[in-house]
Formats: C-alpha cells, structure tokens, sequence
C-alpha cells in the first residue's frame, strides 16, 4: 500500500488532451445526429399536415379530380424490396392540391 502511494506516476497532460480530443468528437457526432433527427422529423410533420390537409380538402369540400383516369388497366405497385401487388381492371383518377402542392391518388 505504501508502495502505491509513493508512485508519483500519472496521466500526462498529452494524455489527457488526447482523450479530451476523443470525447468532444465523440459529443459532435452525437450533437449533429440529433439535429438532423430533429430537421428530418420537422420536414416529415410539414409533410403529413400537408396531405392531411389535402385528405380534408378532398373529402369535406368534395373538390372535382381529373376526369380522365391518369392509369387505365392492370395497376401494379412494388415495394422495392421484391414484394407487389396489382389492381386488375380499374382506373386511378389525380386529384392535386395547387395549395399543398400535394397529389392525391383513388382508384375505382
């Protein structure tokens, strides 16, 4: 015991920078992935308020869509990861919203 409290050894200065160093890179990486967590989450909230305001426009004012259907026949939609789905024999009709700039889709 009395051995380990003569030892005068310690952590140098250049150490202690060095880890510092470490930890304030380690904090900037965590403070720039919560910032664009939070702008990303901002920009997905405009968006829904977007559409959602767009679904209410559509249904409660009963707005008129494209009379022509903008897809005619077998509708097929695939999710990118290989899997799909097809509508066979209907129409997709538009309807956008020149306010959101949102466009919204129906099939009949």
């Amino acid at each position: 015991m009395i051995k380990l409290l003569k030892n005068k050894k310690g952590s140098s200065l250049i150490s202690t920078i060095v880890a510092f160093a470490i930890l304030m890179m380690g904090i900037a990486a965590f403070t720039t992935a919560v910032v664009t967590s939070l702008k990303v989450s901002k920009d997905a909230e405009s968006v829904r308020q977007d559409v959602q305001e767009s679904v209410v426009k559509y249904y409660k004012e009963e707005v008129e869509a494209e009379a022509t259907p903008v897809i005619s026949g077998d509708i097929k939609f695939e999710d990118g990861k290989g899997g799909s789905f097809s509508i066979s024999g209907s129409k997709a009709y538009r309807y956008y919203d020149k306010d959101t700039k949102v466009g919204l889709y129906y099939f009949k």
